[in-house]
């Protein structure tokens, strides 16, 4: 008996149109700003429409409350307070304990998406990793976007700073952020920054011309 032939244009024609898989999206823990909290921080991401935007290439996580030293007006929470000339920080332990804990439970993280004093501390947790002085078990994050961001004066945070971070970083720095110049010294102090600049103040911006810079900022 002579077998059939198998109809390889059928077969090739099945391949093409079997659909790809999905890219994996990133994955990116999201710290909130001064006084506000994790559901605040979704819905400035919302009214910016930044979901509608990345949705394809990334997954936001947010931290919900940091369970730092008080809480003014639940659910408003702060990262931390300090003195005047910040010599003296109060509750930094406490987000330190807590993002710790978020890092092992709903990890691992791509990276980090921080806003205003969220931000803040991010870049200083990002430095102090790469120094070996925090987070030193936990993986290294590979990528952050800064919103709003600023160099920190707190004692404790300051040797971040005393080198070059190296994790690739998009920052978004508004023209009318009473604080752009401490943004634009943030950015420089990581190498090869991606800089991102709107008309507004310190707040998350609508996405528009910049998705080419998301794009390669997400092939790091």
């Amino acid at each position: 008996s002579v077998e059939p032939k198998a109809n390889t244009t059928t077969t090739n024609t099945i391949a093409r149109l079997k659909p790809l898989p999905p890219p994996q999206k990133l994955c990116l823990l999201c710290l909130h700003g001064y006084r506000t909290s994790g559901a605040i921080m979704k819905e400035q991401l919302a009214k910016a429409k930044w979901n509608e935007v990345i949705d394809d290439i990334v997954d936001l996580v947010s931290t919900g409350p940091s369970d730092v030293r008080e809480s003014y007006n639940l659910p408003y929470y702060e990262w931390y307070q300090a003195n005047k000339d910040f010599s003296e920080v109060y509750g930094l332990d406490e987000s330190m304990v807590h993002l710790n804990k978020t890092i092992n439970e709903n990890g691992p993280f791509d990276g980090l998406l921080a806003f205003s004093q969220g931000a803040v501390l991010a870049c200083a947790l990002i430095g102090l990793q790469e120094k070996g002085l925090k987070f030193v078990d936990a993986p290294k994050f590979g990528r952050i976007v800064v919103v709003g961001g600023a160099t920190s004066k707190a004692i404790p945070l300051k040797p971040a700073y005393f080198d070059p971070i190296s994790c690739p970083s998009l920052h978004f720095i508004g023209e009318q952020d009473a604080t752009r110049k401490k943004a634009e010294l943030l950015a420089k102090k990581f190498n090869g920054a991606i800089v991102v600049r709107h008309p507004g103040g310190r707040v998350v911006p609508k996405l528009g011309v910049p998705l080419s810079q998301i794009d390669s900022f997400k092939n790091h």
